[in-house]
């Protein structure tokens, strides 16, 4: 009688002799990396006080995969970029891995411009509470207990973080 051969005997009597392009190797290892560099970016977010240590642990990684999980650790950082009010401190984070002096400088520039349009923002919205209060006051509704609403529902930071994410970004061939 003929022996019954199992599934796993017959793929690999089919890929027998097939092995990865170099670009497909290339692929396989940065996804392993981005896989890697992703769960830093989990673990400095969920105890921000241990990131010394998180991105000390990248020194038993092997030295030509160091920087390569720097700058995707660093991707992860700027994709994830929140727009509300914990974006100072999302960025304060960020500012700990360590990358070249270029990206610190457009991170400086990124919070400068988060600064000033915020105080804009904050300008504006006073002048828009004033004229609401005015326009309460003219319909006859008005005292220390009115508080006009405005809406402000729109982020102001969602343009400026989607003009510096391409500059922030590493790039991979």
């Amino acid at each position: 009688m003929g022996e019954i051969r199992s599934t796993i005997d017959i793929m690999m009597e089919r890929t027998r002799g097939m092995v990865l392009s170099a670009e497909e190797k290339k692929t396989y290892r940065l996804e392993e990396l981005a896989k890697k560099a992703k769960g830093l970016h989990l673990k400095l977010m969920h105890d921000p006080e241990q990131s010394e240590s998180v991105l000390n642990s990248l020194d038993q990684e092997s030295p030509e995969d160091v920087d390569l999980i720097r700058a995707l650790v660093w991707n992860t950082f700027v994709e994830n970029l929140p727009s509300g009010d914990d974006t100072a401190t999302y960025l304060d984070l960020m500012a700990k891995v360590p990358v070249d002096s270029e990206r610190i400088l457009i991170l400086e520039e990124l919070r400068a411009s988060l600064k000033t349009a915020g105080k804009s923002h904050s300008r504006d919205m006073k002048t828009q509470v004033a004229a609401a209060r005015k326009k309460l006051a003219d319909a006859g509704i008005s005292g220390s207990a009115v508080v006009p609403r405005v809406d402000a529902t729109e982020n102001i930071y969602d343009d400026i973080l989607g003009r510096y994410k391409n500059l922030l970004m590493y790039k991979f061939d």
